[in-house]
C-alpha cells in the first residue's frame, strides 16, 4: 500500500470515526464522501468536535438541498 494510499483509507476511517449514529447508520454516496473528505483535509487544525460539528453540518445541508430538488420536481409536475 502506497502513501496516498495510506491516508485515503486513514481519511475515511477518521470520517466513520467522527460521524454521528444518525449519520453512520446511512451509505454515503461518493459525492457525499467527496465532501467529507473535503472538509476533514481543510480542517486538521481544529480539535475533533470541531470537526465533527463540520461534518454534520455537511449532512444536514445535503439534506435540505435534496428536500428543495424534490420540492422542485412535484411542483413541476403538478404543473
Amino acid at each position: 500500500m502506497n502513501k496516498e494510499d495510506k491516508i485515503a483509507r486513514l481519511t475515511d476511517l477518521l470520517i466513520y470515526a467522527l460521524l454521528p449514529k444518525r449519520i453512520y447508520n446511512h451509505e454515503l454516496d461518493v459525492n457525499t464522501m467527496n465532501k467529507f473528505i473535503e472538509i476533514v483535509s481543510n480542517n486538521l487544525r481544529y480539535d475533533t468536535h470541531t470537526i465533527r460539528q463540520k461534518l454534520v453540518d455537511c449532512w444536514d445541508s445535503i439534506g435540505k438541498e435534496n428536500r428543495r430538488d424534490i420540492f422542485k420536481i412535484l411542483d413541476e409536475e403538478n404543473k
